[in-house]
């Protein structure tokens, strides 16, 4: 279970400004597919030639609606309302009382302040009654502004009768991670150590992601391996999210390096081929996804329609639509026929390269 916990940051956390204005902090301890204009309004296939290759023609694979997402939305949807059996569906005194005090934190943060400590200080003036929601919805505002988001946060934590939970270190973490404080975002991440049953694999899923986005790509493999020092398991799920942020952060190479020295210890899946695979594919890689591919058959994991999509994609990239039809000949035979992400990936590449015809014949198929 995980645990709630108050926030102490010891004296000797102290902020530097430098020049720019910049801070610095010691270390402390297929629904909804929009189809194109040349879909709806379909010409001649010679009407499209002339279509430029630029790196605007770059699609990316749509995405199907989740299930889970859109409970997830009508349950946020009606938590928001506050509906109570036999009373009308307005907001209530307390739903007031609420946004009152987001608008007075959020009036607070919005003006310029040099550091979080100053933050502090303008926040003990402050009347509003602290709750997980308050604190979440305040973070969510002011992800663009660390120093804001981080002095609410370490106010909040000094407050009697709260304790931050491990959802509201998360965003925090996440947030110092996204504007490069390190240094912080570790004090944050010992601090949630500290405390005990904080630290999850969302946690360290944003600390590695984070760390790949700023191209720090050997701390977010050592922030893997010390993964158990806080509490977390090292499983083929958190290996497989390491070899997607490396791979979303175009380092493939790297993720291959990963998997080779981690396989041994750390039994690979489905996920963590069809993940190489894309990989590959983004990176134009296409004989290293093909070998990828055959790896995987190797393992006893068929091929899935998500493997196929991404190899499918990239020679849509291409304008081999040779290899494309090969490949959905295969998919079918295999008992893994294309499905509407597939078909839609192909329909736009055609229609960029002005085969309006075989786009539309693509389309009959769905």
């Amino acid at each position: 279970m995980r645990r709630c916990g108050r926030i102490f940051f010891p004296p000797s956390l102290k902020f530097v400004s430098h020049s720019g204005g910049r801070l610095s902090a010691t270390r402390f301890s297929t629904t909804g597919f929009d189809l194109p204009d040349w879909f709806r309004n379909p010409k001649d296939d010679g009407s499209c030639a002339g279509l430029d290759d630029e790196e605007d023609d770059i699609f990316v694979l749509p995405t199907e609606p989740n299930v889970s997402d859109e409970r997830r939305s009508q349950s946020s949807t009606s938590r928001s309302l506050s509906i109570r059996p036999g009373f009308p569906a307005t907001a209530s005194h307390e739903d007031a009382e609420f946004e009152a005090d987001i608008d007075e934190v959020s009036r607070i943060l919005s003006a310029r302040f040099a550091s979080p400590e100053a933050i502090m200080i303008a926040m003990d003036c402050c009347s509003v009654r602290v709750t997980g929601c308050l604190v979440d919805k305040i973070l969510t505002r002011f992800s663009n502004d660390w120093v804001a988001a981080f002095g609410f946060f370490m106010w909040v934590g000094t407050q009697g009768g709260y304790c931050h939970c491990a959802d509201s270190y998360d965003l925090m973490v996440d947030i110092l991670g996204k504007f490069k404080q390190f240094d912080l975002m570790w004090g944050l991440i010992n601090q949630m150590v500290e405390v005990g049953g904080l630290m999850s694999l969302m946690t360290m899923t944003k600390v590695m992601r984070r760390l790949a986005g700023a191209s720090r790509w050997t701390e977010a493999i050592d922030a893997f391996h010390k993964m158990d020092r806080f509490g977390v398991v090292k499983d083929t799920k958190a290996m497989n999210v390491l070899l997607d942020t490396l791979c979303k952060e175009r380092s493939v190479k790297r993720a291959r390096g990963v998997f080779q020295e981690l396989r041994g210890t750390i039994p690979p899946d489905e996920n963590s081929f069809n993940t190489l695979v894309h990989g590959w594919c983004k990176a134009r890689m296409l004989k290293e996804a093909l070998d990828t591919m055959e790896e995987m058959k190797q393992h006893g994991f068929s091929p899935s329609v998500v493997t196929y999509t991404s190899l499918v994609e990239a020679y849509c990239m291409e304008k081999d639509f040779q290899t494309v039809y090969a490949l959905l000949d295969e998919m079918r035979k295999r008992r893994c026929p294309p499905n509407v992400v597939t078909y839609t990936i192909l329909m736009h590449a055609l229609g960029k390269a002005g085969r309006t015809r075989e786009a539309l014949d693509t389309f009959d198929k769905l």
